[in-house]
């Protein structure tokens, strides 16, 4: 296993919204970790939508964040006539969200005016700057 890390910085603009990419990434998406900045941070109640650029992919996608936190994104796994494979009657066999040669795909909303935060991507594989 070869695990690489990208930090992607971010400014929101004057309405508090920002868009930003990663690298190219190949490989498995692993984690994403938001990092508030200690000074002039993205204001409380933020929101995040994160999806691989080509193939829209939903990575992440949470309203309302106040402070730091780490994500590990999965996605539920589907048999050959595109149902959802379940253990149980309940709980789906899910896996990582795989990104062949695109970018992450980074969309701030209500962060505050120009207002600062850094998301580190984890991938399995590997992020070309």
């Amino acid at each position: 296993m070869f695990l690489s890390r990208q930090a992607i910085p971010v400014i929101t603009d004057e309405e508090g919204d920002a868009v930003v990419f990663s690298g190219v990434v190949n490989g498995q998406i692993v984690a994403i970790k938001y990092e508030k900045a200690s000074t002039n941070g993205f204001s409380a109640g933020v929101d995040f939508d994160v999806e691989t650029e080509a193939l829209k992919q939903e990575v992440w996608s949470e309203d309302d964040v106040n402070d730091s936190k780490a994500v590990y994104p999965l996605v539920g796994s589907h048999n050959t006539d595109g149902e959802v494979i379940l253990v149980d009657e309940s709980d789906a066999v899910y896996q990582r969200i795989s990104a062949i040669d695109e970018r992450v795909k980074f969309t701030v909303a209500n962060g505050g005016s120009l207002k600062f935060g850094t998301f580190h991507l984890i991938v399995e594989g590997v992020i070309s700057c």
